[in-house]
């Protein structure tokens, strides 16, 4: 089973192998690999060592600076240590608000951007009213602006009627909207997401989680065809809840528009191709690739005509198995919607059917299954 799959991997890489293939070397060859290692090894530690006397010269800058600030101490003392409160405050009340977490709070973590390009922040919560204040009650600290061009004046300072008047914070600083796309993710990343997503759907079968966790792969390439390739292989192995996990969140995808046809109907040609192998593994395999196909037919991203031709791949090598895919997708169209939404369906494909099958064989599996 996974020879076919490094076989399907190969084709899609132009069939250049993924890694060279490796030859005894020569003694020459041999030494200067080791040399070349060595002086790699040399400049490593040469740097090194460079960069620990620049560290030291820095420190001692830094010590002439706090000399320098002397009279400034106790003041930025007190004013560092309530910002330390606050920090610590932050990040003990607010330890949700890190890399995990539901859907819905990662996409509340996400940077957002308007029209015109500016960040949007979010104001902090206070309890003193509904205006913006410190997370203890207090009101927040306001922008003040001095006439004396940043200067002070003692005497102003003690006198109660020279009061600075406060003014409007400062505009936000635009950010270029590329900044809020996700990075691409890595192949394995991305294989967890599909994981991940028939794994929360089972907790909690929500259409909102669903988008919210796909829409963290917006910015990797073929994003939806490796977790539609990732959840039809695992729907033919896993336990029932799970497989119909996985029908609803492809279902999901695809009619809100984030999958398009050829997302599910690559991997899923590739099932359909490969069928005998997966039914050595699991004898239930071709009533699950059924399951899977009556629903993709019902939501339109398949149809039957094109399973006719997927189907008719099978002749070289197993074409025995030929009428049980066609009978198992009819079956489970019936069963899983209704006979009438089965004849229309199958009716359209009426003369693939007939090409592939024969039409003696087409009308037993009509037969069979209440479609004639």
């Amino acid at each position: 089973r996974f020879l076919y799959k490094d076989l399907i991997d190969l084709r899609e890489a132009g069939w250049k192998a993924r890694r060279e293939e490796e030859t005894a070397k020569t003694l020459d060859e041999i030494k200067k690999d080791f040399e070349r290692e060595e002086r790699a090894a040399a400049q490593q530690a040469q740097q090194m060592n460079r960069g620990y006397h620049g560290g030291g010269g820095r420190g001692g800058r830094d010590n002439r600076n706090d000399r320098d600030r002397g009279g400034n101490m106790n003041r930025g003392d007190h004013r560092g240590g309530r910002r330390n409160d606050r920090d610590d405050g932050d990040y003990r009340g607010n330890s949700n608000r890190g890399f995990g977490g539901t859907p819905r709070q990662r996409k509340e973590r996400e940077v957002k951007v308007d029209k015109d390009g500016f960040v949007e922040v979010a104001a902090t919560k206070g309890s003193g009213g509904g205006g913006g204040g410190s997370r203890f009650g207090g009101p927040g600290p306001k922008i003040l602006s001095r006439s004396d061009g940043g200067k002070r004046d003692n005497k102003s300072n003690k006198s109660s009627s020279s009061r600075s008047t406060p003014v409007a914070p400062p505009p936000p600083v635009p950010v270029a909207a590329a900044a809020a796309v996700a990075e691409p993710l890595s192949e394995d990343k991305l294989k967890q997401k599909a994981k991940t997503l028939r794994t929360e759907y089972m907790e909690d079968p929500s259409e909102e989680d669903v988008l919210l966790t796909f829409d963290e792969c917006k910015g990797t390439p073929r994003a939806g065809h490796v977790i539609v390739q990732v959840s039809v292989d695992a729907a033919l192995e896993c336990k029932d809840k799970e497989r119909a996990a996985i029908i609803s969140v492809i279902s999901i995808l695809f009619r809100k528009g984030k999958l398009t046809s050829d997302d599910i109907g690559l991997p899923f040609a590739d099932i359909i191709e490969f069928i005998d192998s997966f039914v050595v593994d699991s004898p239930r395999a071709m009533e699950y690739l059924g399951d899977m196909a009556a629903e993709f037919f019902h939501i339109k991203a398949l149809d039957v005509a094109w399973l006719c031709g997927q189907a008719k791949k099978l002749e070289e090598f197993s074409g025995h198995l030929i009428p049980d895919v066609i009978e198992n997708c009819a079956k489970s169209l019936v069963k899983a919607y209704s006979v009438d939404e089965a004849k229309t369906l199958f009716g359209a494909a009426n003369s693939a059917l007939i090409g592939l099958l024969g039409a003696e064989k087409w009308n037993e599996i009509a037969g069979k299954t209440g479609l004639n």
